[in-house]
């Protein structure tokens, strides 16, 4: 073992033995036009859930934009961390964005977050005991990201949410897509995506547009890029366009 090595061990082997918690991920660059930020809550592994606001808040509804559900699934949170880092105010939108409410799968390039869970498989609508790749968890809600979220949406209420995946490349056309066509039309307009119906094979069973469509409060639509979308495309286009469709511009 080298000295380096040595010293490293002796420093950081009682925060090991200790279960001291992995470092926070990465602060996104924000511009002076972030109006502010709010820790959502934390992960299973004790990363913080953050959302920051944007836009005119004298807009009276609001819009949210969620980068990333899926770990493995990057174009959504690059989307965000653009419009965050923008150097021109953002106008049209009283709007908030959250780059991850995975960052534990985020870190591990997982889609399930730490304790193997499918996020978008274990919101309380339609929640189904799910094995494998999309495992729902014990029960709804038995995650800490799903409740962080679904709690500060029950407050914020906003009327249009943009939940942002890989791979399926279109916009779904259940759930919000279903509720607010007009909605659902521009952002695949505005986006250069074909329309989609996206079923889960037959129903999806615990999935947040889902939820949040049913509660009433607003449309909630799921937005899936293609596998691998370019970054120029992602912080261009795509951020563009997401922005028009909610009625932003930058000024």
């Amino acid at each position: 073992m080298s000295r380096l090595a040595a010293v490293l061990l002796l420093v950081l082997g009682p925060l090991v033995a200790l279960g001291a918690p992995p470092p926070a991920a990465a602060a996104p660059a924000v511009s002076r036009f972030v109006l502010g930020s709010k820790v959502l809550g934390h992960s299973v592994d004790g990363r913080r859930i953050m959302a920051y606001h944007l836009g005119d808040p004298r807009v009276r509804r609001v819009s949210v934009i969620i980068g990333q559900m899926h770990g493995d699934e990057p174009a959504g949170p690059r989307l965000v961390a653009a419009i965050l880092a923008a150097p021109h105010p953002l106008a049209g939108v009283n709007l908030w964005v959250v780059p991850t409410m995975n960052p534990d799968g985020a870190a591990a390039h997982t889609r399930q977050n730490a304790h193997g869970v499918d996020l978008n498989r274990n919101f309380p609508y339609r929640w189904a005991a799910l094995s494998g790749q999309y495992y729902s968890g014990p029960r709804a809600g038995s995650e800490p990201e799903t409740r962080a979220v679904w709690a500060w949406l029950r407050l914020l209420r906003p009327h249009w949410i943009v939940s942002l995946h890989q791979p399926l490349d279109g916009v779904d056309t259940t759930d919000g897509g279903a509720t607010d066509p007009a909605f659902r039309d521009r952002l695949a307009h505005d986006l250069g995506l074909p329309e989609k119906a996206f079923r889960c094979w037959s129903t999806c069973h615990g999935n947040m547009t889902g939820w949040y469509t049913a509660r009433g409060w607003g449309a909630a639509i799921t937005v899936e890029f293609g596998a691998a979308p370019s970054p120029r495309w992602v912080t261009g286009t795509a951020r563009i366009g997401v922005l028009r469709a909610l009625g932003g511009h930058y000024r």
